[in-house]
């Protein structure tokens, strides 16, 4: 599984990092993680016991689905305002605000990038202005693309404010999702491109 958080999401791919943004090579696609339930044109909530109270969400583009597609959108959008709502969490509000939108996979590399962040004394910050998505339907399987700006996005030092990562302009991403045996849709998946629009 490949994840790497751009910027804040970045950072967990979204916990995984933003590409190209800070003097390294382009590793290529990174892997970024899981969100709460909303509508396009919604706003997310979540009972996650998250250390900021409420899950916070950037707006979203005015766009509409057919009512198959609407599931995978409302956890699509849902995984990624949880994500972005995320600081320096502890593991357990990490497991908390990601797991009704994505696997155990998912759920845990993000865990471990946000580990990897208290440890280092950082958080991540900020949010994505989000672009118009692409559904694509595969029986059960999907794929989300999307085209964002993630330049408000960073990764900072807790104890200095100094910028140590920051997402970029232009991001591509596509999140994968499936069908889980409980009948609902789960990101399975995630990755993000700096500059990749």
């Amino acid at each position: 599984m490949r994840i790497r958080l751009l910027g804040a999401c970045a950072a967990v791919a979204l916990a995984a990092g933003l590409v190209g943004c800070t003097g390294e090579e382009d590793p290529g696609p990174q892997t970024i993680g899981p969100e709460s339930s909303t509508s396009a044109t919604g706003s997310a909530s979540s009972s996650a016991a998250l250390s900021s109270a409420a899950v916070t969400t950037a707006p979203k583009p005015a766009q509409t689905f057919p009512p198959e597609q609407q599931p995978i959108v409302d956890v699509y959008y849902g995984y990624y305002d949880a994500l972005y709502s995320l600081q320096a969490d502890t593991d357990d509000s990490v497991r908390a605000a990601l797991t009704p939108y994505a696997t155990a996979e998912v759920v845990e590399f993000v865990v471990g990038v946000f580990a990897k962040y208290r440890l280092n004394g950082e958080e991540s910050r900020g949010w994505p202005t989000y672009g118009t998505i692409e559904v694509v339907v595969d029986g059960q399987a999907a794929v989300i693309r999307e085209c964002r700006d993630s330049s408000s996005e960073s990764v900072v030092k807790v104890d200095t404010g100094e910028v140590v990562d920051y997402g970029s302009p232009n991001t591509q991403t596509q999140t994968d999702l499936a069908i889980q045996p409980t009948g609902n849709w789960a990101v399975t998946e995630t990755y993000a491109t700096g500059g990749g629009c």
